[in-house]
């Protein structure tokens, strides 16, 4: 069974991603990096107490 959580991250993720196709040349890499830090944030968040 795959987390609801893990599913909203995933569309955050791509929802930044999209956003950030979209914007000036200036505001791509911070988007970009902010999607990054929220997919990996989650990921260690969600994941920690998946394996314990």
């Amino acid at each position: 069974m795959v987390d609801w959580r893990l599913i909203a991250l995933v569309v955050v993720f791509l929802g930044f991603a999209w956003f950030a196709r979209k914007r000036e040349d200036w505001v791509q890499p911070i988007l970009v990096g902010v999607a990054m830090a929220t997919l990996f944030g989650g990921l260690l968040f969600l994941g920690i107490p998946l394996i314990k």
